[in-house]
């Protein structure tokens, strides 16, 4: 309920508000206005539904009534067709209908020339678009209507506009699935187009192996590395004869006897020893095998393929795999040796060298032998290579050619076989009674439009006004500290204490709640009093009608009733309100300016101890000239001299600059704002001429704001806690 109070004048301008529309100001526009809202809006709204009802006809409609299924109407097979979900494709169907394509379609198949209902209209199908009407009438089903006053006329439109639907739309769907289709065989002529290539390309490759199938090339290849692996059993045979006749000879040829074995053994030798060992042959089968699998692949595809980078690390796998074998297999090989060396006869040495040529030219023979089944192999190699890539190749565009082909049977079996998603189960026909539905419909819209033209006016000219509705208004949109917030007293507590004991309770709470408002205000003010010495305060608001006479009044009477002495002065000279108040209509303000009477001659003894009233007196255009001379300057500082305060109130600011005038002899303004009546551009206009004459507003009293609905019934609660409940017990 309370504000911080501020003394200081804020450090910027009043601004004013943004002009941003939201809902809670119409609704506050709407409160504000409702009376001439409703006074005003309903009989305009009841005069012209009637003016409607009267002067529109109702008119012929005729209505065609389309049946959509929900579901998939697949026959046998579920086909991977797309389809979208029953809600959505029924929406699309029902634009679709107004669409330009099917009301061209049907303005082909009428007589427009010859139709009356199409008379003076430039263009026809704008005018059908606008017109016709689909809408839901079920789950699975939607009319097509149109109003007009040619009966026979609006039923061929509508039937025509259905008809055509059908035709552009539902069967042209047909043909839609026709043409993917066409597009899906065409993708598995391509595919069988590539299996025929598949299968041409392992013919030519099975012929080359002189083989029917993988299977008996693979055949043929074992045959091959058998066969080398014999003859490379023999060259070892050979090769460790041949090592041990020149170790002797050597060895007679008086050769160091403490040379390492392995030093005497040629790396040709090793090698063919090595070749020997049947894990070492295979090694070297598959190096052989992948070098040239390589050398196929880099010529059949372009240079930085993919293939290309896999088979040479393929082939980095099998010459590893090589030397790790070989390795292994070293030790094996020199022990067969020393022990061959041991268990051979010795042969003279007269006929060592004649052993010797003898067993190089048998190596010589068996060498050339096992290059003759080298070749073979390579060629043997390279073929089941190729030959299993493509049968992998050939297996997959099977696998995928089946596929499509499936789904294109299912396809056509169902589109074969299919019936339509929509079918028009209800034609038009020509009405023969009027239909009322829409005549009350445009009696309701004229009524509606008028009802909602004066609400928007009114709504419109009040939000124009920028009232201010909130406290929020005004420290945001003001700058203006709040000091307290008065509640609106409602008309039954402003009756006297009497009647009812429930008319009593409420005369005492909202009688407490406005003192506590007040006492807010009061306590601000004592405070500046001691603080800063303010005793002259000039209660002020922007117009008329805003709640300053009595905020001045209450203000007053609460100091009084503090223990101050203070005088209210009654400085409204035009529109004097304090002086009938207290029914002091004798000399006062303007006396005392004018020289006819002193203070004390003039001034009248308050309701309560310790407050004095000022009058306003008899005004005339002296005063004003007066008061623009400093007239009231002298008697104002007497005053100050013999009262606490000095409580002022002045005019309104805008409408007349009298406030102005005397607001150059006081310390200090306190706004009135009142709820629904103050607007923030006139506010913040008197706020700036205040400041402009250099005189703190030491803030606002809003009067009947308060945002918190509740506000009012907590502060009750609060109030029993502290006696008022025994108060209101005894009433």
């Amino acid at each position: 309920m309370l504000s911080a109070p501020h003394s200081a004048t804020p450090a910027h301008a009043a601004r004013t508000p943004n002009g941003g529309l939201d809902v809670t100001t119409v609704l506050r526009s709407l409160r504000r206005r409702w009376a001439p809202c409703v006074f005003l809006g309903v009989p305009l709204a009841v005069v012209c539904g009637l003016a409607a009802f009267f002067f529109l006809p109702a008119p012929y409609v005729a209505i065609a009534e389309v049946y959509f299924k929900s579901y998939d109407d697949n026959l046998v097979f579920d086909t991977n067709e797309p389809q979208a979900d029953f809600r959505v494709r029924k929406e699309t169907h029902q634009r679709l209908v107004t669409s330009r394509d099917v009301l061209t379609a049907a303005l082909r198949k009428l007589d427009v020339s010859a139709m009356k209902t199409f008379v003076g209209i430039q263009n026809p199908v704008e005018w059908l678009a606008e017109n016709v009407s689909v809408r839901r009438a079920g789950d699975e089903f939607f009319t097509i209507s149109l109003s007009g006053e040619e009966a026979k006329e609006i039923a061929d439109i509508v039937n025509a506009v259905a008809g055509s639907y059908m035709s552009e739309v539902v069967e042209a769907d047909v043909v839609k699935r026709r043409e993917r289709l066409a597009e899906l065989q065409k993708v598995i002529d391509g595919v069988e187009e590539d299996l025929k290539m598949k299968q041409e390309e392992l013919r030519r490759l099975t012929e080359m192996t002189s083989s029917a199938s993988s299977e008996q090339s693979s055949q043929k290849q074992n045959f091959v590395l058998e066969m080398q692996i014999e003859i490379r059993k023999q060259i070892t045979q050979v090769e460790m004869a041949l090592l041990q006749m020149r170790i002797r000879e050597r060895v007679l040829g008086d050769a160091p006897k403490d040379d390492a074995k392995d030093e005497l053994v040629p790396e040709d030798v090793l090698q063919n020893l090595l070749a020997r060992e049947p894990a070492y042959a295979d090694a070297k089968s598959r190096v052989d095998q992948m070098k040239r699998f390589v050398t196929a692949t880099e010529n059949r595809v372009a240079a930085g393929h993919r293939s290309i980078a896999d088979a040479r690390k393929r082939l980095e796998l099998a010459e590893a795999e090589l030397q790790q074998t070989a390795l292994e297999l070293k030790p094996v090989v020199l022990k067969q040796i020393e022990i061959e060396q041991k268990s051979s006869n010795v042969v003279s040495e007269q006929d060592l060298p004649n052993e010797i040529e003898s067993l190089e030219k048998a190596r010589a023979e068996l060498d050339r032998e096992l290059e003759q089944w080298k070749v073979t192999e390579q060629e043997t190699g390279l073929y089941s290579l190729q030959i299993a890539d493509a049968t992998k190749e050939l297996g997959r565009l099977e696998a995928l050619n089946e596929t499509l082909t499936t789904e294109l049977e299912r396809r056509e079996f169902e589109l074969k076989n299919a019936r339509l998603p929509a079918r028009i189960i209800e034609d038009a026909i020509a009405p023969t009674t009027r239909s009322f539905k829409k005549k009350l419909a445009g009696v309701g819209g004229a009524a509606g439009i008028a009802l909602a033209l004066v609400i928007g006016g009114f709504t419109a000219l009040d939000m124009r006004g920028g009232r201010i509705s909130t406290r929020q208004e005004i420290s945001d949109t003001l700058s203006l500290p709040i000091i307290a917030t008065i509640p609106a007293l409602p008309n039954s507590a402003m009756s006297p204490a009497s009647g009812s004991r429930r008319s009593r309770q409420k005369t005492i709470f909202w009688t407490s709640a406005l003192k506590e408002s007040i006492d807010a205000a009061r306590t601000m003010l004592l405070s500046l009093a001691e603080r800063d010495g303010m005793k002259t305060i000039m209660i002020s608001s922007a117009m008329p009608s805003e709640g300053k006479t009595t905020l001045s009044l209450h203000l007053a009477t609460s100091l009084a009733r503090s223990g101050r002495r203070v005088i209210l002065v009654d400085a409204d000279l035009r529109r004097p309100s304090l002086s009938q108040v207290y029914g002091a209509e004798g000399p006062g303000v303007c006396e005392v300016i004018r020289g006819e009477s002193t203070i004390d001659e003039v001034i009248v003894s308050g309701n309560i101890e310790g407050l004095s009233i000022l009058p306003a007196g008899e005004f005339d255009e002296e005063v004003l000239e007066r008061v623009a001379l400093n007239g009231f300057g002298p008697a104002l500082t007497e005053l100050r001299e013999q009262w606490d305060f000095v409580i002022i109130d002045s005019s309104p600011v805008l409408p007349i600059c009298d406030g102005l005038l005397f607001a150059t002899h006081v310390d200090g303004v306190i706004f009135a704002i009142r709820r629904d009546v103050s607007r923030r551009s006139l506010v913040a206009a008197a706020l700036d001429r205040f400041r402009s004459v250099g005189k703190p507003v030491l803030g606002a009293v809003a009067i009947g704001l308060h945002d918190d609905p509740a506000g009012y019934s907590e502060m009750r609660r609060y109030q029993n806690r502290y006696g008022y409940s025994r108060a209101l017990a005894e009433c």
